[in-house]
């Protein structure tokens, strides 16, 4: 049994703002699912072909700037760009403007994962931890 209170030790200002960065890249991980729904019957192929191809060219965009720019900012790079590309989606309302915000969710979306993965894969002072497993 406690005799006293026990005190808790602040939540450093770093992890709480990390937590809130994977928070929201998850809710946007989760509305892609509903990318088709978004943009309707008529467009929807194209836009899941946009994002795909889009994808892509990020993954290797992505592999292209850790070789030249440390992990961890290709990944807040990669993060931003996913929070803002995502708000252009939200925010788009005509056919044209929705491929185009769908192929930057696309660019930007794949970029932070290539920094994740290849940030395990480098062994250097600017570079992450390998990602948990789980």
């Amino acid at each position: 049994m406690f005799m006293g209170k026990k005190e808790r030790e602040p939540f450093p200002a770093a992890a709480k703002t990390l937590l809130w960065i994977r928070v929201l890249n998850q809710l946007g991980a989760y509305a892609l699912a509903f990318l088709a729904v978004l943009t309707g019957p008529e467009l929807a192929p194209a836009a899941l072909a946009s994002f795909g191809i889009a994808a892509l060219i990020s993954r290797w965009m992505g592999a292209f700037l850790l070789d030249r720019m440390p992990p961890r900012t290709v990944l807040t790079f990669g993060l931003g760009l996913t929070g803002l590309s995502l708000l252009a989606l939200a925010a788009a309302r005509t056919p044209p403007h929705m491929l185009g915000a769908v192929v930057l969710v696309g660019l930007a979306f794949a970029s932070s994962h290539a920094a994740r993965n290849g940030s395990s894969r480098r062994n250097d002072a600017g570079g992450l931890p390998p990602p948990c497993s789980g």
